[in-house]
C-alpha cells in the first residue's frame, strides 16, 4: 500500500487489487480518502470529490500495470486483509 497523505490531495492511500472472473483477472487501482462520499450527508463537497478524481486518474495513468477501473474507499471501511 501506498500511502499519499503529505501530497496536498484528499488521498490517504492507494493500493493495486484483482478481481478473477471466470478466465478474466482485472486490476483495481483502490484510492482511500477521508472525503464524505454520499451526498446526501453532511459534509459532502462535490469539488473535492472531483478533485479527488483527477488526482485519482493521475495515479492510475502513472501506473506500470494497467488499470481496469478506479474503486474510491472512504477512510475506515476497509475490509481485513484487503
Amino acid at each position: 500500500m501506498l500511502s499519499a497523505k503529505d501530497d496536498g490531495t484528499s488521498i490517504i492511500a492507494y493500493w493495486h487489487e484483482w478481481e478473477i472472473r471466470g478466465a478474466e483477472r482485472q486490476i483495481v487501482l483502490c484510492i482511500e480518502t477521508a472525503l464524505e462520499l454520499d451526498p446526501g450527508r453532511d459534509g459532502f463537497d462535490r469539488a473535492r470529490l472531483d478533485a479527488l478524481l483527477h488526482q485519482a486518474s493521475k495515479v492510475m495513468k502513472s501506473s506500470p500495470s494497467p488499470i481496469d477501473y478506479i474503486r474510491i474507499v472512504q477512510a475506515g471501511t476497509r475490509e481485513a486483509g484487503r
